[in-house]
């Protein structure tokens, strides 16, 4: 199961453009990429959102039951949020995801299971800013 972000950000693509013929071994640059979107996931299950819809009253009971109480929004086990990594799949591609099969019910939501989106994999304004940098620091050092 892959969910798949892409990144509409004309600054983004200006200086992608820009340094695409000056590229070298980005491996490096994504690596960092990969453990910033990693962070932010992460940062996500800690916060519970931004903007997590509450789990309803008969399943939070339900849960704190079966799981213990305590548990936040998309914790059980903790196997959803250890879930999320990064992979290098291209010269200039970094994946960032989860295998797990009901990882994209989380993120995306289901009506039919009557179960809100609830986003933890986040490229936001801040991750957009900081992969320019990376990538910007990692293009233009010297050779």
């Amino acid at each position: 199961m892959t969910i798949k972000a892409t990144i509409n950000d004309k600054e983004f693509r200006k200086l992608w453009d820009e340094l695409n013929g000056q590229a070298r071994n980005l491996r490096p640059a994504l690596i960092k990429i990969g453990g910033v979107l990693e962070k932010a996931s992460s940062d996500a299950f800690g916060r519970q959102g931004p903007g997590w819809q509450p789990l309803s009253q008969p399943y939070k009971s339900r849960k704190a039951k079966k799981f213990g109480a305590g548990k936040k929004i998309l914790e059980r086990d903790g196997n959803l949020s250890s879930s999320v990594s990064s992979q290098i799949i291209g010269p200039n591609i970094v994946a960032v995801g989860s295998n797990l099969e009901y990882s994209r019910v989380h993120q995306l939501g289901s009506p039919k299971q009557n179960i809100p989106a609830r986003p933890y994999l986040i490229v936001g304004p801040a991750q957009v800013k900081i992969s320019l940098f990376i990538l910007s620091k990692h293009l233009l050092r010297p050779a």
